[in-house]
C-alpha cells in the first residue's frame, strides 16, 4: 500500500532537507513509493555491509547509527531524530551500508528506495547538485560534532546537548519553577553520543549542578534556561 502520511508526518517530512530539494511537481509521486516501517528500540534496522538498498528519514522516535569495532565494541557516529534523513551516500554510491543502525527508541521511519531517488537525479537537472551541498553540509556538521568532542569539556558538551533539547522541547514554566527536559534515550547513549564514558557522563552532570542544572532518573531539571544556553556557548577547553 503507498505510504499515506498523517498531517504530522507531513510536517515532518517536509522538515527534512532531502525532501526539500526535491521538485515539488514530483514530491508526491516519490512518496507514493515509499512505505513506513515501525521499529522498537534496540532494533536492527540493518547491518554493517548489508546490500543498501534505501535510504530512510525519522518519522518518530530516534536512530542510532554506529560502527563496529575489532573489539566488539560500539562507536557511535550519530543518534537521528525526526525530521532527518540517513544512509544517502550508501544508497546512492557506496553499494553497501558503511554502518550499522539501531533503534535508539519506539519509532517509526519513511523507507525511499534509492532506485527511486536515483531515478529523479537522472530527470532532474541540479538535483544532483542539491543533494551533494545536503550531504557537504552533513559532513561539516560531523566534523563540528569532533572537534567538540575534542575540544570542549564534558560538562560543556553536555551543557551544548541539554540546550538543544530546551530548543526543542521550548517549554513555558511557572515563576520558580525549574524547567523538566526528558532525555531522549537513555544516559549509556546519551554519554556515547557525546563521546564520554558512562563515568565521565556521571561527572558532568555533577559539575552543572553548581549551575542549577541537577537530573533524576531520565529527567533534567534546568532552573536558569539563560544560564545553561550560555554555557552551551562557552568555548571551554578545560580539563574533566
Amino acid at each position: 500500500m503507498p505510504f499515506q502520511p498523517s498531517v504530522h508526518d507531513e510536517q515532518t517530512i517536509l522538515r527534512a532537507p532531502l525532501y526539500a530539494a526535491l521538485p515539488v511537481s514530483t514530491r508526491e509521486m516519490v512518496l507514493a513509493r515509499c512505505h513506513q516501517r515501525s521499529f522498537k528500540r534496540g532494533e536492527t534496522l540493518f547491518c554493517q555491509g548489508d546490500l543498501a538498498e534505501n535510504l530512510f528519514l525519522v518519522l518518530e522516535g530516534w536512530v542510532k547509527v554506529f560502527r563496529l569495532t575489532a573489539d566488539g565494541g560500539e562507536a557511535v557516529l550519530h543518534v537521528f531524530r525526526p525530521g532527518e534523513s540517513f544512509a544517502e551516500p550508501a544508497a546512492f554510491g557506496l553499494g553497501r551500508y558503511p554502518a550499522q543502525a539501531e533503534g535508539a527508541a519506539d519509532g517509526r521511519l519513511l523507507v525511499i528506495p534509492a532506485a527511486v531517488l536515483m531515478a529523479e537525479v537522472d530527470r532532474t537537472p541540479g538535483l544532483a547538485m542539491k543533494i551533494i551541498g545536503l550531504l557537504s553540509q552533513r559532513l561539516h556538521g560531523l566534523i563540528a560534532e569532533t572537534e567538540r568532542r575534542h575540544f570542549l569539556s564534558t560538562a560543556h558538551r553536555l551543557a551544548a546537548f541539554l540546550a538543544d533539547l530546551l530548543r526543542d522541547a521550548d517549554q513555558a514554566t511557572a515563576d520558580g519553577e525549574p524547567i523538566v527536559l526528558n532525555l531522549p534515550y537513555d544516559k549509556g547513549l546519551v554519554a556515547a553520543r557525546l563521546g564520554m564514558t558512562p563515568e565521565s557522563f556521571s561527572r558532568a552532570l555533577n559539575r552543572l549542578k553548581a549551575d542549577g542544572i541537577t537530573s533524576q532518573g531520565g529527567r533534567i531539571f534546568v532552573a536558569d534556561r539563560q544560564r545553561l544556553t550560555d554555557l552551551a556557548g562557552q568555548d571551554d577547553t578545560a580539563e574533566e
